[in-house]
């Protein structure tokens, strides 16, 4: 059991560094797209 709960939380920080990574891109984008 807790292996499992370790696991879960290891997942959902993985999950936020990529909605970070996605977000920043996302943004990035944005700026690009503006300035064009």
């Amino acid at each position: 059991m807790y292996f499992i709960k370790q696991n879960i939380e290891m997942i959902q920080v993985i999950i936020a560094q990529l909605n970070i990574k996605i977000q920043l891109c996302f943004t990035a984008y944005n700026l690009l797209e503006k300035t064009v």
